[in-house]
């Protein structure tokens, strides 16, 4: 275990469950928290994407978790998520294993501990996917555990891919392929943060098309999921935050998805916004909306 500093973003003790990175920000009350809440960060971005939330969330007595893709935790070497078609279904497939499976660990430990805890699941982007996708494969003893899901910008439809339903199939399965066959990469710069977050959110601007590649992958076994959820009777309630049309990464339909399959479904759109929905100066909508459905579902 070490202690991270980020700032005004606080600090955090790195840990590794099932040797997946999972950080948790200083001053969680333990054995005295109202429940755990356990959120999966964005990708091409680590436990920062969450900004300051993870702090506010403690501070109001809720023991926080942050599970984080483990090739993308250094923002800066993009070494680990590059390669051919192969690396990327060889990523898509070590997300799906390895984020279960330190969601999984996460939940058990606190059961084992506290089995009466309330657990809040969910995450930021292709971290929303990845909470859908444990929730699917989650033991009935410990789904019944959880009392509500946050999702927020949940990553299963792309901007660029949904717009044009005809143009789909070709985008998917022979455009990307191909920038990744051609190794090709894109700079993408976030825009302007929180003027006081600054220099302290930590993102990948250089993208490999494998990267990129498997993280379409990867929202399609989410929508898997999503679609086999249907079958368990009693879903949690949601909260879904997203940015609306003003979002460039994560198309509206996203939400329509999760509200096919969730009966009990909160939706909040902060106006606005971009992607990057909680290093922005407009975050605190979000955080009210989430003190709100925790509070309610607690």
């Amino acid at each position: 275990m070490r202690i991270v500093n980020n700032g005004p973003l606080g600090n955090y003790r790195r840990q590794e469950y099932r040797k997946i990175p999972v950080y948790t920000p200083e001053g969680v009350p333990g054995k005295n928290a109202r429940g755990l809440v356990v959120l999966v960060s964005g990708g091409y971005t680590n436990h920062t994407s969450l900004a300051d939330l993870p702090s506010y969330l403690a501070r109001g007595g809720w023991n926080v978790k942050i599970p984080v893709f483990p090739e993308f935790e250094n923002t800066d070497d993009t070494r680990l998520v590059e390669g051919g078609r192969k690396r990327s279904r060889e990523l898509k497939d070590s997300w799906q294993t390895g984020m279960k499976a330190a969601v999984f660990s996460v939940v058990e430990r606190e059961l084992q501990m506290n089995p009466a805890t309330a657990i809040y699941l969910g995450g930021l982007s292709l971290g929303g996917a990845a909470s859908l996708i444990a929730l699917e494969d989650m033991s009935l003893p410990a789904k019944a555990q959880i009392k509500g899901l946050l999702l927020m910008v949940p990553a299963l439809n792309y901007t660029s891919l949904e717009k044009n339903r005809f143009l789909k199939p070709i985008l998917r399965r022979v455009g990307l392929p191909l920038k990744v066959m051609m190794k090709k990469r894109r700079q993408r710069t976030p825009p302007p943060f929180d003027p006081s977050l600054a220099g302290h959110i930590q993102v990948m601007t250089d993208r490999p098309a494998s990267a990129d590649y498997a993280a379409v992958l990867f929202s399609e076994a989410a929508k898997t999921s999503l679609k086999r959820l249907k079958e368990y009777q009693n879903l949690p309630p949601v909260l879904v935050i997203h940015a609306g049309k003003s979002d460039e990464t994560v198309d509206v339909s996203s939400v329509d998805l999760v509200r096919r399959t969730f009966p009990q479904i909160s939706v909040q759109e902060i106006p606005g916004s971009s992607h990057w929905i909680l290093p922005q100066s407009n975050r605190h909508q979000a955080f009210e909306a989430i003190r709100h459905f925790l509070s309610q579902a607690n």
